[in-house]
């Protein structure tokens, strides 16, 4: 077996170990309307932040992606995607604080779990609302690091 074989062995191994399982229909539509409400929570705070006079954000969203823009530098984007298949929300930005922020979250049982978080501030250990979540995700991004 030459090296390319091996790899790609330990790669299909590696992918079963780390595999989510996917949602049920129910499950599907039920962190469909999650994910909805989220953009919806996130959509509100970015106009209160922006009509307040603070630094001014695009926001866009899909089924699949939430952006949040800055209109002016330092231009690092804010991203939210959803995994549909497995009801995984995975957020990025590399502007909060030095090494960035992001987290993988699950959006099962009408409620946001969190799987894994980096950066701060820590999330709570118990489940999010939308509007919970929302704060967490953007307090640090509008107003920087907490005392």
């Amino acid at each position: 077996m030459g090296w390319v074989t091996g790899r790609l062995r330990r790669q299909m191994v590696a992918s079963r170990v780390h595999a989510v399982d996917e949602l049920s229909g129910a499950e599907l539509s039920e962190a469909a309307v999650m994910w909805g409400r989220i953009a919806e929570a996130i959509r509100k705070d970015v106009v209160e932040f922006n009509s307040a006079g603070g630094s001014r954000y695009d926001f866009s969203h899909s089924s699949k992606l939430l952006m949040l823009t800055p209109k002016q530098p330092p231009l690092d984007v804010t991203a939210f995607y959803l995994d549909v298949r497995s009801g995984t929300l995975e957020f990025t930005n590399r502007r909060v604080f030095r090494n960035g922020r992001q987290g993988r979250f699950s959006l099962r049982g009408g409620a946001i779990q969190v799987l894994e978080c980096a950066g701060e501030p820590k999330p709570p250990r118990w489940p999010l609302s939308p509007e919970e979540f929302s704060r967490l995700m953007l307090e640090p991004i509008f107003f920087g690091a907490r005392s």
